[in-house]
């Protein structure tokens, strides 16, 4: 390891307000990621057949939570989103998280 935080320090205080939309991409992100394993999804119940089909709706509501919320939760005024969810909804289908390699993995 070389480099931490220093005194006095915090997780707030180094990432200020992009911290809270980097740890809910970081949850979707891993959300996502750990949905296209049939055994993961299995301790919630859900049988093997079903799994792609949960991948592809996990998919489909992120998107769905850009196209659909993203204009109504975007403040002209102040330049800014006002859900941060949409920050890392953006930055996630941005970088093509959600679509190229979703769907390689959900093809039917």
């Amino acid at each position: 390891m070389d480099s931490w935080y220093k005194e006095g320090e915090t997780y707030d205080s180094i990432f200020t307000s992009l911290g809270s939309s980097y740890e809910e991409c970081r949850a979707e992100a891993v959300g996502l990621y750990l949905s296209l394993f049939p055994d993961v999804l299995s301790i919630f119940g859900v049988a093997e057949k079903d799994a792609k089909t949960i991948t592809y709706v996990n998919w489909l509501n992120l998107l769905w939570g850009v196209v659909a919320n993203g204009p109504e939760s975007y403040s002209v005024e102040k330049k800014c989103w006002l859900q941060v969810s949409l920050n890392l909804m953006l930055f996630m289908h941005y970088f093509g998280v959600s679509s190229a390699y979703l769907l390689e993995a959900v093809s039917f």
